[in-house]
């Protein structure tokens, strides 16, 4: 049953994602970020899914995600800005969406973790991350 919420909550929250303006014309991976400088993708995150369970069997839960944006080959910050200014905006039109109560039902919250880490395993696959978690009955 867990897996099922979890697996429409994902859509939700991709369908959300790939609606932004950032995204119009761009193709907007799922758990798959591909290899081209400014490549993005949406990729779930493990966490404990139950906040609260209430006696009506009521249960509030918890998913968190992380939008990741393909930087350059380069560590040079200069020429991974535009990877950057991603995760920025990105970042502000979450929160606007989140303080104007134009989230997809069934979240009611979201809420950003850490914005702009960069994951450099090697070289050639550094990437810019936005870590948010959402909250949904």
């Amino acid at each position: 049953m867990l897996r099922y919420h979890m697996q429409n909550i994902t859509e939700t929250i991709y369908k959300f994602i790939s609606e932004c303006p950032l995204f119009e014309g761009k193709r907007v991976g799922l758990n798959c970020l591909g290899a081209e400088s400014g490549a993005c993708a949406l990729e779930t995150s493990a966490a404990e899914p139950y906040v609260r369970v209430y006696t009506d069997g009521t249960a509030v839960r918890r998913a968190e995600f992380a939008f990741a944006v393909r930087g350059t080959p380069s560590r040079s910050v200069k020429e991974n800005l535009p990877a950057v200014a991603v995760c920025e905006k990105l970042c502000a039109w979450l929160e606007e969406k989140a303080d104007a109560d134009e989230l997809p039902q069934p979240i009611f919250d979201l809420r950003i973790k850490e914005t702009g880490g960069f994951d450099a395993p090697g070289i050639s696959e550094g990437r810019y991350t936005v870590r948010f978690e959402v909250l949904y009955i």
